[in-house]
C-alpha cells in the first residue's frame, strides 16, 4: 500500500483498527472507487448497477412469494453529505472531488427501482444534508458514528412503523 502512495500514518492506523482497512484495499485497487460509485458515469458502473438491480429483483420476488415485507433504506456515502471526509479520502489515495456533494444518482436509481415495484423506500441523503454541519461518520472511516446511528435510527424506525403491514 505504501508503494501505491498511501500515507504510512493511515496504514499504521489501519493496523491498529482505527481506520477501516477495506478502504485502503479499495483505493489500492481502484482510485476512482468513490467517484465511480457515487457519480455512476461509466458504462461499467451502469452494468454493475443492472446486476445489483437483478439481485434486488430476485429478493423482491422471493419476498412476494413468501408473503414477506421488503423495505429499502438508502444510506448516503459520507462524501455526498459534506466535505469533512475529503482529506481522509485523499490520504487513502482515492480520487475525490466536489461533484459527489451534488450527486444523487445511486439514490435516484434505487428509488426508481423501488417505485416501479411499490417497494417502500427511504433515502436518507436529504435528512443527512439537512444536518450537514453535524458529523455523522466516524473519523477515518466511511461508516456512521454513534450520533449518525442514532440520527438514522429515529428516521428509519418512524419510516418502518408508517410503512409496515404489521
Amino acid at each position: 500500500m505504501q508503494k501505491r502512495g498511501i500515507d504510512s500514518k493511515i496504514i499504521t492506523l489501519a493496523k491498529e483498527n482505527k481506520v477501516n482497512p477495506w478502504l485502503l484495499v479499495a483505493s489500492s485497487n481502484n482510485k476512482n472507487y468513490i467517484l465511480d460509485n457515487i457519480l455512476m458515469e461509466t458504462e461499467e458502473n451502469m452494468w454493475a448497477y443492472k446486476k445489483i438491480e437483478e439481485l434486488l429483483n430476485e429478493i423482491y420476488l422471493l419476498c412476494k412469494k413468501i408473503d414477506s415485507e421488503f423495505i429499502v433504506i438508502i444510506f448516503p456515502d459520507s462524501t455526498q453529505v459534506n466535505k469533512s471526509h475529503f482529506d481522509f479520502c485523499k490520504k487513502c489515495k482515492f480520487n475525490i472531488d466536489e461533484r459527489t456533494l451534488s450527486s444523487n444518482k445511486p439514490q435516484r436509481l434505487l428509488k426508481s427501482f423501488c417505485g416501479d415495484r411499490n417497494i417502500p423506500c427511504i433515502d436518507l441523503l436529504s435528512y443527512f444534508k439537512a444536518e450537514k454541519n453535524k458529523e455523522f461518520y466516524r473519523a477515518n472511516d466511511a461508516y456512521l458514528n454513534k450520533e449518525g446511528c442514532e440520527f438514522s435510527k429515529n428516521i428509519v424506525l418512524d419510516f418502518i412503523i408508517k410503512n409496515s403491514k404489521l
